[in-house]
């Protein structure tokens, strides 16, 4: 992924050009109300919104921010780019998990094949030996 620059645009789920620090910040609360897969509403956000002088914000207030800010736009290019992060860390994860596996794998089958070389020929029971083929070949 290309590194941004201070000369690209903003993501859409950041602050954009022209829009003012309350309605990002009303904006910023109500797309960070979903983050836990709750349902984003913005009468709760209103209420959550606490104005300088005491007073909540209006959902009307907040509807016109929505409208002319595009929210519902901008949170669904939030959401789709959280969900992005997370499968991108569950496959990191994942390929991780894979990686210490196939190293415990390798170490068990070298004590393994240690043990089997110290072991004489002459000990081994043509069972053993079925029994050794059998679950080499597995």
């Amino acid at each position: 992924m290309r590194k941004r620059t201070s000369a690209d645009p903003p993501e859409l789920w950041e602050r954009q050009p022209g829009e003012g620090a309350q309605a990002f910040n009303a904006f910023a609360a109500y797309r960070n109300s979903g983050i836990d897969g709750k349902r984003r509403s913005l009468q709760k956000t209103a209420e959550s919104l606490t104005k300088k002088d005491g007073s909540h914000y209006s959902v009307g207030t907040l509807k016109e921010w929505s409208r002319k800010h595009n929210w519902q736009v901008r949170v669904d290019a939030f959401d789709q780019e959280m969900d992005r992060q997370v499968q991108e860390e569950l496959i990191k994860g994942k390929t991780a998990m894979l990686k210490n596996h196939i190293g415990i794998a390798k170490a068990m089958l070298t004590k393994a094949l240690k043990s089997l070389q110290r072991m004489p020929d002459d000990e081994l029971t043509p069972q053993d030996v079925a029994r050794f083929v059998d679950t080499g070949s597995k």
